[in-house]
């Protein structure tokens, strides 16, 4: 996140699952992947988010090329195209105009502990 406000640079990956709850549609963070100290902090502090230092990257020759080592182990390896055909705008702005909450552990967690 080359433009943080108040953390500068870093990159950050997340493993989102998408849930319904009562009807409605979300994402839980199940995992958040940071390579600088303090934003991992404030995530897990202030914002009770699942945030645990690694290096996430993303890169972009012919395809979109993203890793996640953790320690000295690659965990993940992603691809996909990059720019092959012009993306439908109008579904895009359809799904940027849909309202989504997105749920933590320490969310779900409260609301179960009540």
């Amino acid at each position: 996140m080359p433009d943080s406000k108040d953390f500068g640079d870093y990159t950050e990956s997340r493993q989102i699952i998408p849930v319904k709850f009562k009807g409605q549609q979300g994402g839980y963070n199940h995992a958040m992947f940071l390579n600088d100290g303090p934003p991992i902090y404030g995530g897990r502090e202030l914002w009770a988010l699942p945030k645990k230092y690694a290096q996430p990257s993303l890169s972009v020759d012919k395809a979109l090329i993203g890793t996640l080592d953790y320690g000295p182990v690659r965990v993940a390896t992603g691809t996909i195209g990059f720019k092959h055909k012009t993306i439908d705008q109008a579904s895009v702005r359809a799904s940027l105009t849909e309202r989504r909450v997105s749920w933590n552990s320490s969310t779900i967690v409260s609301k179960t502990s009540l």
